[in-house]
């Protein structure tokens, strides 16, 4: 059952169809999370470290590699490289299918616009699947779910990692230079106002809940180094914690 389960998913993501996290689970060996996030904080003058990891982290790379990080990638293993590549800074592999060789990565897609589409639905599912997945974790009681949610929100970690964090705060700047027609944004405004409605209690509106999480963590990832980012994750928690 668990090896046709495992089939079925992968089919889809080959195809380019929506999934989540939690269905593509057992693909969790072949992530190389640690090593990515270790990448991103090797000093520039270690040379062979960097070298050594990407070789650890890509399913090959070629000569002359120059990728400047932080970068990100769904899994690494999946993504090969050539000689004489360079990646800028925030550049992101979404490797989800088996093999993605540079220069090739918009054939998954029949534009770039697609791929902006496909990978907004893709965010917002596996939110909605946290979500839903938080409920059944407290019985389905929704403060106690709302209260981990805003926990987990405006933690350090979070902060840290906005590759694997919030899409509402990581895809807003991408999305408001989208054309007013397009797929990304209906798909954008309909998960931000469905994360709104998780958010909502009887007494606090779930816009202003979810526009005061989003200011915090925004606030907090600008100020990275200095003591007002913590304070600011801190307050914020705090402010809403009480007003529960």
């Amino acid at each position: 059952m668990a090896d046709t389960h495992h089939e079925e998913v992968l089919a889809r993501i080959a195809e380019g169809l929506v999934y989540t996290e939690s269905e593509a689970a057992f693909q969790a060996p072949r992530r190389r999370t640690d090593q990515i996030f270790e990448y991103n904080r090797t000093p520039p003058g270690d040379v062979e470290r960097r070298r050594s990891l990407l070789v650890a982290i890509f399913g090959s790379v070629g000569e002359r590699t120059v990728l400047l990080p932080p970068f990100h990638a769904g899994f690494g293993s999946n993504v090969h490289i050539g000689d004489d590549f360079f990646g800028n800074v925030n550049l992101t592999f979404v490797d989800d299918v088996d093999s993605l060789t540079h220069g090739a990565f918009y054939k998954q897609f029949t534009s770039k616009e697609a791929l902006v589409d496909e990978a907004t639905a893709h965010a917002f599912a596996e939110l909605t699947q946290r979500h839903r997945a938080g409920l059944e974790r407290h019985n389905g009681q929704r403060t106690a779910a709302q209260q981990a949610l805003i926990d987990t929100y405006l933690s350090v970690e979070h902060r840290d990692d906005p590759a694997d964090g919030c899409p509402v705060a990581a895809l807003a700047t991408d999305i408001a230079r989208e054309g007013g027609g397009r797929e990304a944004r209906r798909v954008y405004a309909e998960g931000v106002a469905e994360f709104a409605d998780f958010l909502a209690t009887d007494d606090q509106d779930g816009v202003v809940r979810l526009c005061t999480l989003f200011g915090a963590l925004v606030l907090s990832r600008a100020t990275k180094g200095s003591p007002l980012s913590g304070e600011i994750l801190a307050t914020v928690h705090a402010a809403l914690t009480e007003a529960d």
